[in-house]
């Protein structure tokens, strides 16, 4: 919740960065050294795939 008011509350603000300290700060908080953590948030996401087809 204060990520996306932190979004639409300050122009200054861009999405992409706030995401990714919240994800950094999460890493961190689970024990991960800040530099794996800073390593895994700089990385690209994966591509978007539809989801499976029901059987």
């Amino acid at each position: 919740m204060p990520t996306m008011h932190l979004c639409f509350t300050d122009p200054k603000a861009s999405v992409d960065d706030v995401a990714a300290q919240t994800v950094l700060n999460v890493l961190r908080m689970f024990g991960m050294a800040e530099s794996e953590a800073r390593r895994i948030v700089a990385l690209p996401l994966p591509a978007d795939e539809p989801p499976p087809e029901s059987i």
